[in-house]
């Protein structure tokens, strides 16, 4: 961990979020569907 660290300081490596576009799922449980994996609310279960 801290080697990691240490070359992440270095590096100075940058990370940014990945745009999600669409979401699909073959089945799903009553009342968590695939349109919740990407709807903002950290009270979802996908969050």
């Amino acid at each position: 961990m801290f080697v990691f660290f240490s070359l992440a300081c270095v590096l100075k490596v940058t990370l940014s979020a990945a745009e999600v576009t669409k979401v699909s799922a073959s089945s799903a449980q009553e009342g968590n569907s695939p349109a919740h994996a990407i709807d903002t609310n950290q009270g979802t279960r996908w969050s």
